[in-house]
């Protein structure tokens, strides 16, 4: 699909870090299929007074299977050294620092109206992938 020009976008999903282990957190890991490496994992934000902030609902972190491309180190790497130097990561045993970091964007994701006629608003990454998709659509087109 991507040889033929087709995009994939998923949304990161609403679970944090996906933690695996029943009774206590053995390991984090992003959800599937957000941590596969032949898509685009679409994460969230929403404002706080006019500025852009992670949404902290959105799924991601370091996968365990697919290793982090080239094209993720800079970033990866300067957000390992702040969070590290702040003491916000988890423990070097719950998360591959050399995995593919997830989500690859993020779009707006809180508060969608959607329908019409009323109704309460959406939130989640589910929201977000459509609007990030349909902004490659537009671009594309």
């Amino acid at each position: 699909m991507g040889v033929a020009g087709i995009s994939i976008f998923v949304a990161s999903g609403d679970a944090g870090t996906g933690k695996l282990g029943t009774f206590s957190c053995k390991k984090f890991n992003p959800v599937w299929p957000a941590s596969s490496p032949y898509l685009t994992a679409v994460g969230g934000t929403y404002l706080a007074d006019g500025v852009e902030n992670g949404w902290n609902g959105s799924g991601g972190g370091f996968s365990a299977v697919h290793a982090r491309p080239a094209w993720q180190d800079a970033a990866a790497s300067a957000y390992l050294k702040e969070q590290g130097s702040i003491g916000s990561l988890p423990d070097d045993g719950l998360f591959s620092k050399a995995g593919r970091a997830v989500p690859d964007v993020s779009a707006f994701a809180t508060n969608f109206l959607i329908g019409t006629g009323g109704g309460s608003p959406l939130t989640g990454t589910s929201a977000a992938c459509p609007t990030f998709a349909g902004m490659v659509s537009v671009i594309n087109d």
